[in-house]
């Protein structure tokens, strides 16, 4: 088992969650300060797996980043390991692994020893080889999160309390306690263990001569393992709101409250082709049914019956904590992946160990069975039982090192992607096998949506990022994007964004690629489409107001054979396409420019109208912008520009990346906001999204209101085309000017214009 893990570690990149695990157990290492915990499961396995960066001192710390202040784990996780430490990243995260393959090899002794003390020997060497090659614990025993150890104190602490209730044991009550308090430190999801512990308590034989030594276990147990999570969070107190009463552990009730209502909200869910936003109440039964491998699954049927025919009461212990949990999580609106029921799987296991050991237990009896032909039916059982552990074993070997993607035989692997996705599939472990496919066929212009919270960067992925989950999933670039509209070029779109979109705002984001055969398939997670058009021609439209991504191919007016290209603009901006006639699109009612009524006239009078879309909720019109945009922006192209010195400059002026300001217009009345608009010619289209901020100055150059933004998708620009951006700006009776620029979104810097200044001031008082 610790020969997979060790091999298989490497070839994965962080997967979702791992980034925010290791955040927060080193930074409550680091600084003792729990902040991180507000909304998030507690501590304990954090705190254990990040141990090993203990070791090291060369580890940036962030601590005066605002995203430390706020508390935003997100945020945070992202500055902490994505950016100070992108260098080292990748080797943080293989060393936090080593502590996670701890508990997984911890975790099959346990099912060796729990199934020992139930079945014996033979059901106990079963159930740990069952173990040794199960995909789902060999995924997680290599994936840095808080799954795996919920599991592992969960069923100990099962296993320990059976042997106190079996031996009216108060030092095994304590330990269960522990291992209580352990599994309620690493995961809100163990709150069931409490239920489970109770029903065993009761139901257990012997409770009618020892209810009074089975009291005092409880309250042993209950003790410790409260003592347990008041420890994990260093024996703090205080209230759990501002002003509320003081209680041990606040930030423990504060984030429970917090979790159980996202577990109420629910999360959007992937199953067969359908999307819910609340889950699925038999997603879990389903995931189990085609994750578990096969031969596992069949001797867990063997071994249920055998449990039936047993009709022990003490078995309770081995069938009823795993029904009783995955009723729970049927129940909530969670459907997240076979990660969330993974404290099922070893009481499977162990009943299937049971199964396979009864089905070599049996004996032939009755006339007419002779010695040779019972020893015969015997091998013959040990072949099929040997069979069954040899199909395990290559099936398991044959996923490797790819363990989180594995499907069983009643889900075509090819198609794997159709019935379920997120962490059944693919969550963002994939990043080096498309670095390898990367440069095996030197593919050096890769776009690239991707769902994970790791930086391809930092695995030596180059591709243009399109809109993904979580890293790019709102602004001007996702809002503009439209999946029938790219460029020619390579693809590779993950999983759970080919299904799910960005998750939260936009579910049939790549519905477009769907009709699309794949040319290769990176990793598990990866499909790989070579996009190409028969024609050179290309069609234009321009998306005014409405998120680009809703719109289909006909109502963007574009042909199968060409390339489509959609130009969009948000609130308070507008796109002008001048390369001739193009599709214009706005929402129905709306004026095309209401904030220029000159440009909004002209381009009117110049439009074809081409009626309503199919929903009626949106204007279409074809217009050629190109005779009445020169005459409008000559308008607007000779207001003063100076520096702050007072230098006069002449428009239009260039500016990095790819822009030139080509004229402005003010409107301030009295007591009336200040309404700024800005004109830009496109002269290359912008490799980087940026912003325009403008800036009300008083007499002294104090800045006195500001606004920025620019609500463009820039990246779908075409040299020439024109840009209006609208502010709205208070006015202070202070203001003498206004100083405009541009400034790059993602490093924050100014771009100079005319390689000289980054910024310009109009004169407008």
């Amino acid at each position: 088992m610790l020969a997979q893990l060790a091999l298989a570690s490497p070839t994965q990149s962080a997967a979702f969650d791992e980034g925010y695990t290791i955040t927060y157990g080193y930074a409550y290492l680091r600084t003792g300060d729990a902040r991180l915990s507000r909304g998030q499961n507690p501590p304990l396995t954090n705190v254990f797996i990040a141990l090993p960066l203990l070791l090291k001192d060369d580890i940036a710390f962030p601590i005066d980043h605002s995203t430390w202040q706020s508390a935003d784990i997100y945020g945070f996780s992202d500055e902490f390991l994505w950016k100070a430490n992108i260098d080292r990243a990748a080797q943080l995260v293989l060393l936090t692994r080593l502590p996670e393959m701890m508990l997984a090899l911890l975790l099959a002794c346990v099912v060796y020893a729990f199934t020992r003390s139930v079945f014996g020997d033979p059901a106990a060497l079963i159930a740990l080889f069952l173990c040794v090659f199960d995909p789902n614990l060999l995924a997680h025993g290599h994936i840095v999160g808080t799954d795996l150890g919920v599991t592992l104190f969960l069923f100990s602490a099962v296993w320990v309390w059976t042997l106190a209730l079996k031996r009216d044991s108060l030092r095994a009550a304590l330990i269960a306690g522990v291992l209580s308090g352990a599994a309620l430190s690493t995961k809100y999801s163990a709150v069931w263990l409490a239920p489970i512990l109770l029903v065993l308590t009761l139901v257990y034989p012997g409770l009618r001569d020892r209810w009074l030594a089975r009291l005092k276990m409880l309250s042993v147990l209950g003790l410790a393992a409260f003592v347990v999570i008041w420890g994990t969070f260093a024996f703090s107190i205080g209230p759990i709101v501002p002003g509320g009463f003081y209680m041990p552990a606040p930030q423990y009730w504060e984030s429970l409250g917090k979790v159980a209502n996202r577990v109420e909200l629910g999360t959007p869910a992937f199953l067969l082709g359908q999307i819910s936003p609340t889950g699925f109440p038999l997603y879990y039964p389903f995931v189990f049914l085609v994750k578990t491998p096969l031969p596992t699954l069949i001797l867990l049927v063997i071994g249920v019956a055998s449990l039936i025919a047993r009709r022990k009461r003490a078995d309770i212990a081995v069938w009823v904590p795993p029904l009783l949990f995955i009723l729970a999580a049927m129940f909530s609106n969670l459907s997240l992946g076979y990660r969330l029921i993974l404290p099922v799987l070893p009481f499977a296991l162990m009943i299937a160990g049971q199964g396979a050991a009864s089905v070599l237990a049996l004996s032939l009896q009755g006339e007419g069975w002779g010695e040779g032909r019972s020893r015969w039916v015997r091998r013959v059982r040990a072949v099929l039982l040997a069979g069954l552990v040899a199909w395990l074993v290559i099936d398991s070997l044959s996923i490797a090192p790819s363990h989180l993607a594995y499907f069983n035989q009643l889900i075509n692997r090819d198609r794997d992607y159709e019935a379920l996705v997120d962490s059944n599939l693919d969550w963002g472990q994939d990043l080096i096998a498309l670095r390898e496919w990367q440069r095996a066929n030197n593919i050096t212009d890769l776009n690239l949506a991707y769902f994970g919270t790791a930086r391809p960067e930092a695995y030596g992925v180059s591709a243009t990022l399109l809109p993904s989950f979580p890293l790019n999933d709102f602004g001007p670039d996702a809002d503009g994007f439209n999946a029938n509209a790219v460029p020619p070029g390579r693809y590779a779109i993950s999983a759970t964004s080919l299904q799910l979109g960005t998750l939260y705002s936009r579910w049939k984001l790549y519905e477009a690629f769907k009709a699309r055969i794949p040319e290769a398939r990176v990793g598990r997670s990866f499909l790989i489409y070579n996009v190409a058009y028969p024609s050179t021609e290309i069609d234009r439209a321009v998306v005014l107001g409405s998120t680009a991504g809703d719109l289909d191919r006909a109502t963007l007016g574009g042909q199968a054979d060409r390339q489509l290209l959609v130009k969009w603009a948000g609130q308070d901006a507008v796109v002008v396409d001048m390369h001739g006639p193009a599709r214009y699109i706005t929402r129905g009612g709306e004026p095309i420019a209401g904030f220029a009524p000159a440009l909004h006239e002209a381009l009117i009078a110049q439009a074809q109208r081409l009626g309503s879309d199919g929903s009626g909720q949106l204007r279409l019109f074809k217009i050629d912008a190109r005779p009445v945009v020169s005459a409008v922006v000559a308008a607007v192209a000779h207001g003063p520009v100076l520096l702050a010195d007072g230098s006069a400059l002449t428009l239009p002026l260039a500016f990095e990346g790819g822009l030139s300001l080509i004229g402005y217009d003010v409107h301030a009345g009295l007591d009336q906001p200040i309404e700024l608009d800005t004109y830009w010619r496109v002269d290359q289209t912008p490799a980087v999204s940026m912003s325009i901020f403008a800036h009300a100055i008083a007499a002294n150059g104090q800045i006195v209101a500001q606004r920025d933004g620019l609500n463009v998708r820039v990246s779908a620009l075409e040299p020439g085309d024109v840009i209006l951006q609208h502010f709205i700006l208070d006015h202070p009776p202070s203001v003498e000017a206004l100083e405009i620029g541009l400034s790059d979104d993602t490093s924050g810097q100014r771009m100079l214009a005319n390689q000289k200044f980054d910024q310009v001031r109009l004169w407008w008082k």
